[in-house]
């Protein structure tokens, strides 16, 4: 679904129009520190960031920017600066003169707070008088607005008649945008963000059948940190990337800022497609398979896996539902090369350098009347890049009647990002059943990425589920240390979801799904969360984990 929308100018920089996917990162200083934070522009700049947010949360937060902006420019050099704006209109005004962007959700900054059970008194003709306001006035100064809706930030009245999932996300920017079209604003960008990257890809397909000609903001907002974050990147970034609708991105990992860059940047390079455009068929739409563990595998298939764990090899059925092999996979002689195929499962060995080698490998090995009818699933390399021949992969994949396990071997940051899309773009279609990854020479340790991939992928559970915000400015707590500290403590629960929140601003929406949360509350302090009720405020924050547990325990539904 490609689309050619507006092009948007953010100060130099192009969004839209056929144009490059833009990267973008945000400051996770104060930004009232006005050294620190121009220094931190300047840093991510010049590692690839192309335009750079802020957080200005409070009026002296807009004043620090004049400052700011001075700082960080010179002749040769000029960095295009948005302001993250919540709650405040004025704020934005204040803010606009200084910034080449502001960024606004009208549902929290003209609308009462999630918080407040009804909706009564809240009109949405006055809500649209008011964006349609401030919207007149970024046009008269030649800036531009990027809408961001957050599934954790809809507005009440929004809930109430759309729910909080994909139509609610739809539909609330379909209002945003009826608003922008009654005044002829063209310099608007659009972005629909859920910590669910799957309900991010929806969305935006459908959106974008709706609103043609502004263009997309991607990102997975809390998407968390480590595999697991990544890979809801590659799923919620990367698809949309590789459909053609992610004009701009920001990856939002609870990481450093210059550590999301290359991420970003892997994600734009392995933009392009894995499979062709013909009509899979997918098993269950937009989530694919519930589960990479085959329960529907015949009783008769004896495939087998065999795991190394702390040193001891065994043997167990496919059928007995292993999730993925520690070390390596075998077929059960153990001797399956290039000639005899007399297996049940068969690997195949050979090198792919684009998916047209893999489809040709594909018809040579499988797609003929002379393999063996016993081979029930086949273990195939993933490209080592996307030179060509997607169609003919997917035509292939189609016609393979076998259950397959894909290989992950990833070395750097741009195969590490380029194999998850693929994972993500074959998991989607209906052409993952198998994962088999060597990370790690320890075994557990590569067991635990494993885990993270999966469960990043949307495939289901097989951790503690582990969501947080990507720090910024507004935090009040050290994000990327807690969630390493509650993933060393609780990662290993099932069964659970973990969520991490540096402030108030998206935490509490964001995290209502959660079954335990950390919402940042300012002077060190956090506020604990249990099934979406506060239960706990004022904890500091070096008391976290062990008053964490304490509730954990006591939950008569943890699998503690």
């Amino acid at each position: 679904m490609h689309r050619n929308s507006n092009a948007v100018p953010v100060g130099p920089v192009i969004i839209g129009g056929g144009h490059a996917p833009v990267i973008q990162t945000m400051t996770n200083t104060e930004t009232t520190d006005i050294a620190s934070t121009s220094q931190q522009i300047i840093d991510v700049w010049e590692h690839g960031a192309e335009i750079v947010r802020l957080a200005v949360p409070l009026m002296r937060a807009a004043k620090a920017l004049p400052s700011i902006r001075e700082a960080i420019t010179a002749p040769d050099r000029y960095i295009p600066l948005v302001a993250d704006i919540h709650f405040s209109p004025d704020i934005a005004y204040a803010a606009l003169p200084h910034v080449d962007k502001i960024r606004i959700n009208p549902g929290n900054l003209f609308e009462p707070a999630r918080s407040r059970k009804t909706t009564i008194g809240v009109d949405s003709k006055r809500t649209a008088m008011a964006l349609r306001d401030l919207l007149f006035q970024v046009k008269q100064s030649g800036k531009t607005v990027r809408i961001g809706v957050n599934q954790g930030s809809l507005s009440r009245r929004i809930v109430d008649e759309y729910g909080d999932g994909i139509e609610g996300l739809v539909q609330s920017a379909v209002e945003y945008v009826r608003t922008a079209r009654e005044i002829d604003f063209l310099r608007l960008i659009i972005s629909l963000k859920s910590s669910d990257p799957w309900m991010v890809v929806e969305s935006h397909r459908q959106l974008a059948e709706l609103v043609p000609e502004y263009p997309f903001h991607i990102g997975v907002t809390e998407a968390g940190w480590g595999l697991q974050g990544r890979a809801r990147s590659a799923a919620g970034i990367g698809i949309l990337l590789r459909d053609g609708l992610a004009d701009t991105i920001r990856v939002s990992l609870a990481e450093n800022p210059l550590r999301e860059l290359p991420v970003a940047r892997a994600l734009v390079t392995g933009s392009r497609p894995l499979l062709g455009s013909v009509e899979f068929p997918v098993r269950t739409g937009v989530r694919g398979v519930q589960t990479l563990v085959r329960k529907d595998v015949p009783p008769d298939f004896t495939g087998r896996v065999r795991v190394r764990d702390a040193g001891d090899e065994r043997v167990l059925n496919l059928r007995d539902g292993v999730v993925l092999d520690v070390l390596s996979l075998h077929t059960l002689d153990d001797t399956v090369q290039t000639g005899s195929i007399d297996a049940d499962i068969l690997r195949m060995r050979d090198v792919v350098h684009c998916p047209g080698d893999l489809a040709t490998l594909i018809q040579t090995r499988l797609i003929n009347p002379g393999v063996n009818s016993r081979i029930q699933a086949v273990q195939l390399p993933l490209p080592e890049n996307h030179g060509g021949g997607h169609v003919e992969l997917g035509r292939m994949l189609q016609s393979l009647n076998r259950d397959i396990i894909w290989e992950y071997r990833a070395h750097d940051e741009n195969e590490r990002m380029c194999a998850l899309t693929d994972l993500a773009e074959l998991y989607e279609n209906g052409y993952l059943n198998w994962l088999d990854i060597q990370t790690h020479d320890d075994p557990f340790e590569t067991q635990r990425d494993g885990f993270d991939i999966l469960q990043g992928l949307g495939t289901g559970q097989w951790c503690a589920e582990l969501i947080a915000c990507p720090q910024c400015g507004r935090s009040s707590i050290d994000v990327s240390e807690l969630i390493g500290d509650v993933r060393a403590s609780f990662g290993h629960l099932h069964g659970i979801k973990l969520a991490v929140m540096g402030c108030i601003v998206n935490g509490p929406g964001e995290m209502e799904g959660a079954d335990f949360g950390i919402v940042g509350s300012g002077g060190g302090t956090v506020a604990l969360y249990v099934h979406g009720e506060v239960v706990a405020r004022g904890v500091p924050v070096l008391e976290v984990i062990n008053k964490l547990g304490d509730i954990i325990d006591r939950d008569p539904n943890s699998p503690r």
